[in-house]
């Protein structure tokens, strides 16, 4: 699975701890082991599923504060963020952004990849997620 998806900060906000406290994350047959250095040795199992949950929630999440965007055509639209202008484009399996989260999301297959500027775009046209967008062009197509 992709590094942004399972990493420590993902567990650590799923299980409400600093990420500092996890050591490592390991695969395993039934989700990722992640093992705590609290004074005693600590290790649990998180499964694949919750951290996928995880990735679109924090992304979701992150999209409520943001401006509404701008239509620049058809298919673009920009975004203010917090390090300048960002820029998106609807696809038929994306919303594609030049933000660096989208950009380093490569690898992820294109419906599940989205930044927060995606989802605030997603939001601004009426859809609840991509899982929503995506069966609108199906239902269209």
């Amino acid at each position: 699975m992709h590094r942004l998806i399972v990493n420590k900060a993902a567990i650590a906000r799923l299980l409400g701890i600093p990420a500092k406290r996890i050591t490592r994350v390991e695969a395993t047959p039934q989700g990722y082991a992640y093992f705590l250095d609290s004074g005693i040795y600590n290790t649990g199992i998180i499964p694949a599923a919750a951290l996928v949950d995880e990735f679109i929630r924090f992304r979701q999440t992150s999209a409520e504060g943001l401006p509404e965007p701008t239509r620049i055509n058809r298919t673009v639209w920009a975004i203010a963020g917090k390090r300048g202008e960002y820029f998106l484009e609807v696809q038929a399996d994306a919303i594609a952004c030049t933000c660096e989260d989208y950009t380093a999301q490569e690898g992820i297959p294109p419906g599940m990849r989205a930044c927060k500027h995606g989802y605030r775009l997603l939001t601004a046209l009426g859809f609840s997620g991509m899982g929503d967008y995506l069966g609108a062009i199906a239902k269209a197509s």
